[in-house]
């Protein structure tokens, strides 16, 4: 799938999703930590990408029907993937967002309608994913009022085709998962890790 429109990058609360039988999730369960599962045996092997000579590990599933897709925050209760898959029925999960060490969302987070923080500005933290009535949107500003989901994170690694030069200091390997949107407004969400 070619992704044209934007890529970002997040973190820690939790999406949660369904697919149709055509499209099984790609997520392997679990992934090194409590950050993917999917309830299935049907795991088709992952990508390979290779980046500075190491072979990163890519799995991902791509969602049609944005109205699948859910937002539960995972702040204070601190749940496994295991526990949120039973709890929420989800068919596949995986991270979003960042937080604070005193449980507490990082920017914008909207779940099921509800605002728990607001936008702020922060270089890192610079785009913003959302899903409105019919679609996903993935941009540098918040999104208009009336969203049913939102989420800020970063960093914003692709606009229209065109990588963003990043400028992180510190930077370290890590497991990373990104929400992607296709041309034609399909979502993909991957998990790039080293096995």
């Amino acid at each position: 799938t070619t992704i044209s429109w934007a890529i970002l990058s997040f973190f820690s609360s939790v999406f949660s999703f369904g697919s149709t039988p055509a499209d099984k999730p790609q997520l392997k369960s679990p992934v090194g930590s409590p950050s993917a599962y999917i309830k299935s045996n049907e795991v088709k092997n992952p990508l390979e990408v290779e980046h500075s000579g190491v072979k990163y590990s890519v799995y991902w599933v791509k969602v049609k029907d944005t109205q699948l897709i859910s937002l539960f925050p995972n702040f204070k209760e601190k749940q496994t993937s295991s526990e949120l898959v039973n709890l929420k029925n989800c068919k596949t999960l995986t991270n979003g967002s960042f937080y604070s060490k005193d449980n507490k969302p990082l920017g914008l987070f909207i779940s099921q309608g509800w605002k728990t923080s607001n936008a702020y500005f922060n270089p890192l933290f610079n785009g913003f994913f959302y899903i409105d009535s019919n679609s996903a949107g993935i941009g540098r500003q918040p999104p208009p009022d009336n969203i049913n989901i939102a989420l800020q994170s970063g960093p914003l690694l692709m606009e229209s085709g065109k990588l963003n030069l990043l400028k992180i200091k510190n930077d370290k390997t890590a497991r990373r998962i990104t929400v992607s949107l296709t041309a034609n407004g399909e979502v993909i969400f991957a998990v790039f890790y080293d096995p």
